[in-house]
Formats: structure tokens, C-alpha cells, sequence
């Protein structure tokens, strides 16, 4: 049995042990370095599905302001047409206000002096 004895913060233990512990340490150093295949291919479909997304924004952001420019157009139509119908219907009013006015009298016989009507006969 050999007795091992303390070793202090500055000696280092077997040369192999050492090697061994160095090469772990620059495994570890190396992988810490470069991603896993794994963690790249997880990486990529994350920026796939952000760039996706970001589409779909823009393209839906698109959408929605051609459907309501479109619904101002046909809204600005609506109004127009309502507004043209309303004007056209107070000046047909109008005319038959003032055709009514216009109207002549009946021509009667110039001996008769009797209201324009029926006659009624007693």
C-alpha cells in the first residue's frame, strides 16, 4: 500500500491522471464551443417559425387594409346612391307641388259660370 498523502492547492497528482483530466477539460472546452447538431437544427426551425410568423403578420396587416379601402369605396357608393335616391325623391315632391299649381283650369263653354266639377242636377 502506498500512503497517499495530502496534496496541496498547487501539486497536481499522476501525469496520467492529469493528461486524462486535460483532455476531458478540452472536450468539454470544444463542445461548449460548438453546438450540437441537435441545438442547430432546433435553432433553425425557431428562425423558420419567427420568419413565418412575421409573414403572416405582414401579409394578414396587407389584407385587412385592401378590405377596408374596399369597404370605404363601396361605403362612399352607398352613401352616394342613398343621397342621389333622397334628392331625387324631394324633387319629384317638388315637382308635383308646383305641377299642381300649374294646373289649368278646365275649359268650359263661355255662358257657364258654374264650378268645375260634377254637375248635379236638381
Amino acid at each position: 500500500m502506498v500512503a497517499e498523502r495530502a496534496r496541496g492547492p498547487g501539486e497536481l497528482g499522476e501525469p496520467r491522471a492529469v493528461a486524462v483530466a486535460a483532455a476531458a477539460a478540452a472536450r468539454a472546452e470544444r463542445c461548449a464551443r460548438l453546438p450540437s447538431p441537435g441545438s442547430c437544427g432546433l435553432l433553425a426551425l425557431a428562425l423558420c417559425a419567427l420568419a413565418l410568423s412575421l409573414l403572416a403578420h405582414f401579409r394578414t396587416a396587407e389584407l385587412q387594409a385592401r378590405v377596408l379601402r374596399l369597404e370605404a369605396e363601396r361605403g362612399e357608393r352607398q352613401m352616394e346612391t342613398a343621397i342621389l335616391g333622397r334628392v331625387n325623391q324631394l324633387l319629384d315632391e317638388k315637382w308635383k307641388l308646383h305641377s299642381r299649381r300649374r294646373r289649368e283650369a278646365p275649359k268650359m263653354s263661355p255662358g257657364c259660370n258654374c264650378p268645375p266639377g260634377d254637375l248635379i242636377l236638381t
